[in-house]
Formats: C-alpha cells, sequence, structure tokens
C-alpha cells in the first residue's frame, strides 16, 4: 500500500510538470478585469389601450461576457475564446489593444479590437491628455528604478459589427509604469473607471463601469 502512494504521488508530480512545462511565460501584456452596469430602457406597451409602463432593466457585465462578445465576432477563434482558462489582456493600456490569453499563457487573438471583415466592430481602451509624475535618469543608472505615474482622459468603446449593439464609456485613468535597469525589467499597472451613454437592441442605455489591469515587460518606459 505504502509502494502504491509513493507511486501515486510521483505520478501526481510527474503530471504537475508536464503542466507547468505547458504553460509559457506570460509577458508583454495587462490582464485586466472589467465590470460594467449596464441600463437599458425596457418599456412595455398594452395592446388596446393608452397605458405604457416604463421599465429598466440591469445588465451586469464582466470578463466571460467580454469574451463572448469577442467570440461572436471572431468565429474562426470562438471554442478556444470562450475556454474557461481564456482571459481578457491588453498589450498595454496607452496601445488600448485588447487580447485574448489562453490559460496555458499563449496568445489566442491578438488584436480583439478590430476587424477587417467588420470595420464598424471595436472593443478599444482610448486616451487624449495626461500628466504625469515620477522620474528619470540619463545615463540609466542601473541600480535606479525609473517610475511614471500617469493620471490621464480615458475611454472604453464598443460597437457590434453592425452598430446595432453600442456603448461608449468616458472617464479617467490611473496607470503606473515601472522599470528597472539592472534587471532589464518593467511592469505596468493601471485602473479606469467611467460612464457613458450606449444602445442595446435598438434601446437606449446607460452604462458605468471600472477595468484594471496588470502585467510585466509592457510599461512604456524604455
Amino acid at each position: 500500500m505504502k509502494n502504491l502512494k509513493v507511486l501515486a504521488a510521483a505520478a501526481l508530480i510527474g503530471l504537475v510538470g508536464l503542466s507547468a512545462q505547458a504553460s509559457t511565460l506570460l509577458t508583454n501584456v495587462d490582464l485586466i478585469n472589467v465590470k460594467l452596469t449596464i441600463l437599458v430602457q425596457t418599456n412595455n406597451t398594452f395592446p388596446g389601450t393608452y397605458s405604457e409602463k416604463f421599465n429598466v432593466t440591469t445588465v451586469k457585465v464582466i470578463n466571460k461576457d467580454v469574451l463572448k462578445v469577442i467570440a461572436k465576432e471572431f468565429t474562426n477563434s470562438a471554442a478556444a475564446i470562450t475556454d474557461s482558462g481564456s482571459r481578457l489582456a491588453v498589450n498595454n493600456f496607452f496601445s488600448g489593444i485588447f487580447e485574448v490569453i489562453s490559460k496555458t499563457n499563449t496568445v489566442i487573438l491578438a488584436n480583439a479590437s478590430s476587424s477587417t471583415n467588420d470595420p464598424a466592430y471595436k472593443l478599444a481602451f482610448g486616451y487624449s491628455n495626461y500628466v504625469y509624475t515620477g522620474s528619470y535618469s540619463y545615463p540609466k543608472d542601473v541600480f535606479t528604478k525609473e517610475m511614471y505615474n500617469y493620471t490621464t482622459i480615458a475611454t472604453l468603446n464598443y460597437s457590434d459589427a453592425a452598430h446595432a449593439n453600442f456603448f461608449n464609456l468616458n472617464g479617467s485613468a490611473t496607470v503606473k509604469d515601472t522599470y528597472v535597469p539592472n534587471f532589464y525589467k518593467d511592469s505596468e499597472s493601471f485602473g479606469f473607471s467611467g460612464t457613458g451613454d450606449g444602445q442595446f437592441n435598438e434601446s437606449s442605455a446607460v452604462v458605468g463601469g471600472a477595468a484594471t489591469g496588470s502585467g510585466s515587460n509592457n510599461s512604456t518606459i524604455d
């Protein structure tokens, strides 16, 4: 019995090792987390009367819902995009381009923000003016951490291929980029929040929410 337990443990360790080898190191992206609340106008009319009831339906949107939206546009990769281990990412906040990463850290979709087949489709962060604090040295001191803390006007925009369903969030974002020269290592983290308008199933909507992200080897510091 003891030998069986040892063999079972060895087999388990072997499986864990194989699993670890199957995963690649995740760099050059920010993994992101999206949480939105959509308020959609859903009125009820009563045939044969002059009565109408005005309603608002609340819809919560999280990462898995965004992945479903992306899969609807990129049907060739739909199964991989909606796999239970798939994750949302951006290269960095200022690039604004969404990506889909597998559970083994490989890139399923490098550009989930636009489609050559459907020019109206869009899912991306944007920004305009920004201010920042931090420090920079030249020539580079290998022992000094460089850092920028940005505050920027920011947007999160979505439109399906038919432009029948869309939203435009306007708000602000804080972005922190760091670089440690002696380790050739940089990182980024960000937080975005905003509100805006939208349309779903030909009904007007009000949208609000936030997104956060963090990653390595993808900051804007060279």
